[in-house]
Parts: C-alpha cells; sequence; structure tokens
C-alpha cells in the first residue's frame, strides 16, 4: 500500500507541474475556422476515361481467356492442373476490373 500511496503523490505532483508550465491552447473556433477556409473542397472520386478504358480492355482479355480454356478443357477431356488455374485467373481478373470500376460508382449514390 505504501507504493500505491507513493505513486498517486507523484503522479499528482507531476499533473501539477504540467498544468502550471503548460502553455495556453488557441482558441478552438479561429483555428477551425482559418483550417477548413484553406482546405480545398471534397470531390468525390470519378471514374475517368483511361479507367474505363482499361476496364474495357481487361474484361475482353479476361472472357477471351475463360472462353479459349473453356474450349480447350471441353475438347481435350484433360482436367490439368494449369488449365484450371488459368481459367480461375481470368475469373479473378474480371471480378476485380469489374469491382475497380462500379465501387467508385456506387459510392457516389
Amino acid at each position: 500500500m505504501k507504493n500505491d500511496k507513493t505513486i498517486q503523490d507523484t503522479d499528482r505532483r507531476i499533473a501539477s507541474i504540467l498544468r502550471s508550465e503548460a502553455p495556453v491552447p488557441p482558441s478552438k473556433d479561429w483555428f477551425t475556422r482559418k483550417t477548413l477556409n484553406r482546405l480545398p473542397d471534397r470531390q468525390p472520386r470519378t471514374v475517368s476515361l483511361s479507367e474505363v478504358v482499361a476496364f474495357f480492355i481487361v474484361l475482353a482479355v479476361s472472357v477471351t481467356v475463360v472462353i479459349r480454356q473453356t474450349k480447350e478443357m471441353l475438347s481435350s477431356g484433360d482436367l490439368t492442373a494449369s488449365n484450371t488455374a488459368i481459367l480461375m485467373s481470368g475469373l479473378a481478373m474480371a471480378i476485380c476490373a469489374t469491382l475497380y470500376i462500379s465501387v467508385p460508382l456506387l459510392k457516389k449514390w
């Protein structure tokens, strides 16, 4: 119990020193107003033309990969790990490209 009393006294002394020597903070109204006046307006992220073009290119490539791999797998009847991996990567690429374009558009609404 002696340690608790000593610790409490030390904490009180440190707190009183900090209170007595701390600088006075500036007015919050002035700071907030000045800061907000200097900040640019928030603009929601929109999809640019280059992103739309890249989306369609990625989507076309991924659809081509999926169709070619599906045809190859069905014609050969051989379900290998590499064919499956290429098919899954094409599907994943299409899903990621779709999410990349659709998420900013959905946030605007």
